[in-house]
């Protein structure tokens, strides 16, 4: 079965993917790996220290926590549930379980509750992690991710709340 491959051009700050778009993260150099990302948008922060060499990061990260907000029951939406997010959940933890990260997944959050998530998981000492990965697998739109009760939350207060302060 294959895994992501994941490129990233830029070590801090977010990276936002969406649209059937394909993502990449560091992996196991020879190993090719790579998973459709949902259609949905999905957000992916990482904050860890990083060597560039021409255009590609080649850092490997021993150890990382990743939070993974699945919201995928919206009662006020006429489609009302983003079909297939509990297998793009599996292959994420799957995925991340092979770099022994810690996960933690929270289903269906309203937007004051994602708010408050990430505001209490940006509080957390995570000194003993090498990197902090969010994934939130979620309807979207250009700058904005939706909670289960259809209010949005825009991209720049979900990165702002991982950024040193």
């Amino acid at each position: 079965m294959s895994k992501f491959n994941i490129k990233i051009g830029k070590c801090d700050g977010a990276v936002l993917i969406g649209d059937s778009a394909n993502l990449t993260i560091g992996a196991t150099q020879g190993i090719p790996q790579e998973q459709h990302v949902p259609r949905e948008t999905t957000t992916t922060t990482v904050h860890s220290p990083c060597q560039e060499t021409g255009d590609d990061i080649n850092y490997k990260a021993k150890s990382g926590y990743v939070l993974v907000i699945n919201n995928y029951i919206f009662p006020k939406r006429p489609d009302g549930e983003r079909h297939w997010s509990g297998e793009d959940v599996k292959g994420l933890k799957s995925l991340f379980d092979d770099f022994n990260f810690t996960t933690k997944i929270y289903d269906n959050l309203e937007q004051r509750e994602i708010k408050g998530l990430l505001q209490d998981t940006s509080e957390k000492d995570f000194g003993r992690y090498d990197c902090f990965v969010c994934v939130i697998l979620s309807h979207g739109s250009k700058d904005r991710i939706y909670g289960t009760d259809d209010i949005s939350i825009n991209i720049e207060a979900i990165t702002s709340c991982f950024f040193a302060k």
